[in-house]
């Protein structure tokens, strides 16, 4: 089994920029607003990944309807295991991060390709372009499930951000039965509130951004990214 083409072959029905470049997205106006644990979910930024925590006091935000939704993903998933919870690990970034993240990706690759065209796809499967990207727009969530009961996270056959390996590719065939339930059931809680998994990252899913509207054929997203105001970052937008 050739695991470089078996994912070769994942990456081939992921979405893709060009995809996603052509949706228009109309803002609804729907503010952020804080996650608590009082939610019924449990919120927290991971050492991998917090790079939004400086600039929000260690809050996560997203946008209002998307925080109903996930409580009604963790409803759900309490009728599925009253252990479980959702682990939400991260929600908005600011626009400058995500463009950040970006150059620095395009950077890396840029020598391997010559067409803009094929470097932005390239670059896209492993951080959004950011005129596309959900997380900047409050729309778009990581999240894992917690067992409540074991006190630690679920096995989802990798660490949540880790980059080294493809096996975070949801559907990839290179985990146990049981990482495979584990991660199908969070897949199945998320889409049943609404959500739009993105399959290259298991714990990535979104709502109201681009990717939510091609993933269900809307004629047009109804988040775009939000811009901070002040010079300090510091959500008054």
């Amino acid at each position: 089994m050739n695991k470089k083409l078996i994912y070769q072959k994942l990456e081939q029905k992921f979405v893709k920029y060009r995809d996603l470049k052509k949706i228009a997205a109309f803002e609804c106006g729907e503010p952020l607003v804080a996650l608590a644990n009082k939610d019924g979910l449990q919120v927290e930024y991971q050492p991998q990944l917090s790079d939004m925590k400086k600039f929000q006091k260690g809050k996560i935000f997203v946008r209002k309807d998307v925080r109903n939704r996930l409580i009604a993903a963790q409803k759900y998933l309490k009728r599925k295991c009253s252990d479980f919870v959702l682990l939400v690990t991260y929600g908005y970034r600011l626009p400058r991060i995500q463009e950040k993240y970006f150059r620095k990706t395009i950077d890396k690759l840029k020598r391997r390709y010559q067409k803009k065209d094929d470097l932005y796809e390239a670059a896209h499967q492993l951080i959004a372009v950011p005129e596309v990207a959900g997380h900047p727009s409050g729309g778009a969530v990581d999240v894992t499930i917690f067992d409540e009961k074991a006190e630690k996270q679920v096995d989802m056959g990798t660490k949540i951000y880790d980059f080294e390996t493809k096996d975070i590719y949801t559907f990839s065939p290179f985990i146990t039965r049981k990482q495979e339930e584990n991660r199908l059931l969070l897949r199945k809680c998320m889409l049943k509130a609404g959500f739009v998994p993105f399959d290259g990252e298991w714990w990535h899913f979104s709502f109201g951004d681009k990717e939510w509207a091609y993933y269900y054929k809307k004629e047009f997203a109804i988040y775009r990214a939000i811009i901070a105001k002040n010079s300090r970052d510091r959500l008054a937008f």
